[in-house]
């Protein structure tokens, strides 16, 4: 949640939230009134600096109002706040525990001690709670020509976006971390893409219908082909799950031919294992591989169980947790399985204590999956669980990380439209992450002891209206000559823009297409512009009845533009939306 920005409302979530304003100082009775109004004066000062988000020379005022009157606590915490904003951690934390000695019982100043000092130290990573909450579902219909229809596997990089693969259409689909999608791109037309993994900035990916793994970087460039149809080695029959190891080496389930094949990092054979049958070593239509510590754990689908080999293709055993029926995708959390049963649900196996748990609804059994075929996990304990028939992902949040040690800071408070009163907050994870999903029932504000009604989150919403802009660019060869002049041109508008405005760039000349998506970015649209993509065909005249349509991806109540640029020296026409 950037600093500017008002608590976001989404979903109702269960916790309450309490902001201290803390009354007049509280300071010995030897301290004469000068000293006093001294540093009351020092505070004020402080304090307009620190409401308008100037927090080093916040910082100055309230040290000087300490230095005149040391036990001005009211000073301190905000002394301590401004020093937390500005990056100051350490004499932050100093601060606040001079005030906690003072006042040992206030729950406020431990809990952003306490914050603070999780914060400094190594952060909490992984499963350690059991207990999910839904916290997003990306649905492919929701993203409409750029979704997922009929997805089968998933890869998360360290980044945490997120790369799904579509068997219909043959496309992989990049997720970023606010749950838009960043990218599309497909390695073949013809393809019809199943499993997926990711290491490294490079993804592999298997193709069922072609018979082959791909390698590709996380932009989609294709950095190598390998495999071909039949029984040998290095062939496939319906490749589906794929998985690196540490060193970068490759596992493809090769599920026609009932076997995993090894290949290194340039998609040279090395080894295989497996065989059709229910015996040990032998599978039975697998189809997905999970590499962790030296062992591979195949999804032995047709005979109901994990198959574990050595990374020589040696077997070491059968895992048949109880109440596993078509296991099918497999991942690793913490030394845990992760086991997609697409009739079960999820189940999480460890496979040295032999301890389960299954995991197949939620909102107290009101909603469950389906038909699950893929789960992955990020390095913060986060749940992607695929649900093929749904066709969506649905992101899981623990629930103690969600609900529990949360960071708050009002960073600003303005009260140029008194009585209305807009606190600035911002309201974080244990992790630093912002936490979403709140709204009016979840905020709860106290001054000496009494409680504050009357609260709405949607301030912002007036304060700091949006704009979407379409720079619609002429590419046609009669337009070529003005090159130079359209970048010049742009930047007018682009030194204008805020981060909560938008721009596209299109381009058009016999035809039209886009050269960057909606976004913030001046840089981006610069290059955009910049690009000499000119061909034949008459410029498209916007002012004489033909319009260039904008998507339907623009914010609901933005304000809407076109601008054209037309082959002619510093002439720009504006045409509202």
């Amino acid at each position: 949640m950037t600093k500017k920005r008002m608590i976001k409302s989404a979903a109702v979530s269960a916790v309450m939230f309490v902001f201290v304003f803390m009354g007049n100082p509280a300071f010995s009775q030897s301290h004469d009134l000068a000293r006093f109004e001294t540093a009351k004066k020092y505070f004020k000062s402080g304090l307009q600096y620190f409401n308008r988000m100037q927090y080093l020379a916040a910082c100055e005022y309230f040290r000087k109002a300490v230095k005149e009157l040391p036990d001005y606590y009211t000073a301190r915490d905000y002394l301590a706040r401004s020093y937390k904003l500005a990056g100051y951690y350490d004499s932050a934390l100093k601060e606040w525990e001079s005030v906690h000695e003072a006042s040992p019982m206030s729950v406020a100043i431990t809990s952003k001690i306490d914050s603070l000092r999780f914060k400094q130290s190594s952060p909490e990573t992984g499963f350690t709670d059991r207990n999910l909450v839904l916290f997003a579902t990306y649905k492919s219909s929701s993203y409409k020509k750029e979704g997922f229809p009929y997805p089968v596997d998933m890869a998360l990089d360290g980044e945490k976006n997120l790369y799904i693969t579509s068997f219909t259409t043959g496309r992989i689909v990049k997720v970023d971390a606010n749950g838009r999608i960043s990218d599309v791109f497909q390695p073949s037309l013809n393809s019809k893409l199943y499993g997926i993994d990711c290491l490294g900035g490079r993804l592999a990916v298997s193709d069922f219908s072609g018979d082959s793994v791909y390698i590709l970087s996380v932009g989609g460039k294709k950095l190598l082909k390998f495999g071909g149809s039949g029984g040998n080695d290095g062939q496939f029959h319906g490749p589906e799950g794929v998985s690196f190891d540490r060193k970068g080496m490759i596992y493809v389930v090769d599920s026609g031919n009932n076997r995993v094949q090894k290949f290194n990092q340039e998609g040279v054979f090395i080894l295989k294992f497996g065989e059709k049958g229910e015996y040990e070593g032998q599978l039975n239509g697998p189809t997905d591989v999970a590499v962790a510590n030296g062992k591979i754990y195949v999804t032995d689908t047709g005979n109901r169980r994990i198959a574990c080999f050595d990374d020589s293709g040696n077997f070491i055993g059968n895992l048949a947790p109880e109440g596993l029926e078509s296991p099918r995708g497999i991942s690793l959390m913490e030394g845990r399985l992760l086991v997609s049963d697409e009739k079960k649900g999820l189940l999480i196996f460890d496979p040295g204590t032999g301890e389960s748990k299954w995991i197949n609804s939620w909102e107290k059994d009101k909603k469950g999956f389906t038909r699950l075929i893929s789960s992955v996990a990020d390095r913060d304990g986060y749940l992607y669980c695929l649900d093929y028939n749904n066709q969506c992902v649905h992101l899981f949040s623990p629930a103690r990380k969600r609900y529990s040690n949360l960071d708050i800071e009002i960073t600003s408070v303005d009260t140029a439209k008194f009585p209305v009163v807009a606190i600035y907050a911002n309201i974080r994870n244990r992790d630093g992450t912002p936490l979403y999903g709140l709204d009016a029932n979840n905020i709860k504000i106290t001054e000496d002891g009494a409680r504050i009604g009357n609260i709405y989150i949607d301030y912002l919403k007036k304060s700091l209206p949006s704009v979407s802009f379409a720079l619609c660019v002429d590419r046609s060869e009669a337009g070529r000559e003005y090159h130079n002049e359209l970048a010049w041109l742009s930047d007018f508008i682009l030194k204008k823009m805020k981060k909560n405005d938008s721009l596209k760039v299109i381009n058009f000349n016999g035809d039209y297409w886009e050269g960057n998506r909606f976004d913030w970015s001046r840089r981006r649209a610069l290059k955009a512009v910049k690009a000499a993509d000119y061909g034949k065909g008459p410029w498209m005249r916007i002012r004489s009845g033909i319009t260039i349509p904008l998507p339907s991806s623009i914010m609901p109540g933005a304000i809407t533009y076109r601008y054209t640029l037309y082959p002619s020296r510093n002439r720009m026409k504006s045409l509202p939306g």
